[in-house]
Formats: C-alpha cells, structure tokens, sequence
C-alpha cells in the first residue's frame, strides 16, 4: 500500500476511533445513573471522595471510568504521534481491561477465583493509614497480574491454557519498553535523515501512520470491556447496545480482512 493510501486509509480510522471513543464515554454516563455513587467521608480531619460499601460492581465503575480516561488522552497522543507516550498508554489500557475481565468473571460466576476477594481488598486499600502523615502510615499494596492472566486464560476454557497465558504475556510486554524506555523503543522517535530526536512526535512520517492502525486493538479492546461490564450489571439493554457498537466497529475497521491479512495496512 502506498503511502498516500496509507495516509488516507489512517486518518478514516481516527475518525472511526474517534466515534468509538464517544460511545464509551457514553456508556459510562449511564453507569454514573446507577444508584452506586461514591460519597464525601472523612480522612484523619480531611474531606476525600470515596465508595462506601466497596463492591465489585463499584470496583467495575472506577476500573470502567480509568479505561475512558486512559483511551481519550491514547486518541490524543496518536494524533499527535507521540508514540513513546502512546505505547504507555495502551499498556495500562491493557491492564485495566484484563482488570475489568477478571472482576466481571468472578461477579456473574462466569468463573470464581479464591483469590478475588484478596484482589478486591488490595483495590479499595488506601494509600497511608493518615493522610497528614503519608510516610509513616504507608500501606503496601501489591497483587499478581500474572494470576491474573492465568486465570483468565483457564476461565474462558483455552484449548492451551499455557500458549494462551505465553500469548497474553507477549502482548502486555510488548508495551513494557515504551514504559520502561528501553533503547528500541527510544530510538522510534529518531530522525535518521535528520539526526534528531523527534521529541515532539513523529507525526505524518509512515512509522506514525503504523502507530495509528495499532492504536485499533486498545480501542476495541475497551469496545468489549463494555459488554463485560453491563453483563456483570445484569442490564441486557446495556448488553445487546454493547454488541452493536462492537459489530458496527468491526464491520468499520474491517475485521475480517485483518484478520485474513494482517500486513494488509503496513507499507
């Protein structure tokens, strides 16, 4: 494919992307109409925002509201074509979607894990015990995501359980560079011809328009986070909107094609 092709075929894209974006936020203002809302309590003298019951659903909420936080500032960095930034984005965008399968697993009984209520408990722990001394009441906070993805592998009945967990680990590591600035990932961002550090984005070159078809996998990744959740908030409306949406950005992106041939889009 041309570069020209190539360009044109990615800036419609982002405007789908765009548009999908619209309906995630969309479906997260019909999860604040719920009567799960957080409430002001009091912190060693200090007023602070928080659930009171610390449910799974509510759990399903805040996870739900940072994936639509996390996909809005990636449409962001990809138009920009930040892509150092971009690759961050879309690892945490992999870990609150794995976040939100794993809960919704466990709260329709889809699966049970007989680590979930410790997973549970690390979320809603605060930070330090007393907000006016955060060093001295530091509380430790830490859970296993490769539990997490092993679980998940087994939960949804993989053929091969242990490919499926090799696979899930490449695709999160695949962004660990970007995070961890490794050398590779650094060096996307150099001009050759230039001899400069395009530190503010790669924007219009072919390796950006690459970013760009990338940035598709998080996006309907959030798309099917969607049915998860309104499957766990047992609303069959929510659900079968949920679907549509995901049908109708397949059907966009073209997902059969892709998947037929996925160097279909590279240069």
């Amino acid at each position: 494919m041309s570069f020209k092709a190539r360009l044109i075929e990615a800036n419609r894209r982002l405007l789908i992307y765009r548009s999908a974006a619209k309906v995630l936020t969309q479906f997260l203002r019909s999860l604040e109409t719920s009567e799960l809302h957080p409430e002001i309590v009091d912190r060693a003298g200090h007023e602070a925002v928080r659930y009171v019951d610390l449910t799974s659903q509510e759990a399903l909420i805040l996870k739900y509201a940072r994936l639509v936080s996390l996909t809005d500032t990636l449409l962001l960095l990809v138009e920009a074509g930040k892509v150092q930034e971009q690759g961050i984005i879309q690892r945490a965008i992999e870990e609150v979607n794995e976040d939100i399968l794993y809960i919704s697993l466990n709260v329709t009984g889809s699966a049970k894990s007989d680590k979930f209520d410790n997973y549970l408990e690390e979320f809603w722990k605060e930070d330090y015990a007393d907000p006016s001394d955060p060093v001295g009441t530091r509380i430790g906070r830490g859970y296993s995501r490769k539990g997490i993805r092993s679980f998940i592998s087994r939960a949804l009945n993989q053929p091969d359980p242990s490919t499926a967990d090799a696979n899930s680990r490449s695709i999160y590591e695949m962004y660990s560079g970007f995070t961890h600035g490794a050398a590779p990932q650094i060096l996307e961002i150099y001009n050759y011809d230039d001899q400069r550090f395009e530190t503010e984005g790669i924007r219009g070159t072919n390796r950006h328009l690459d970013y760009i078809f990338d940035a598709q996998n998080s996006i309907y990744r959030a798309l099917l986070s969607m049915g998860l959740i309104a499957k766990a908030f047992g609303s069959q409306d929510m659900f079968d909107a949920a679907i549509e949406h995901r049908n109708k950005f397949e059907e966009l992106i073209g997902l059969d094609s892709i998947l037929k041939n996925p160097a279909s889009t590279r240069k």
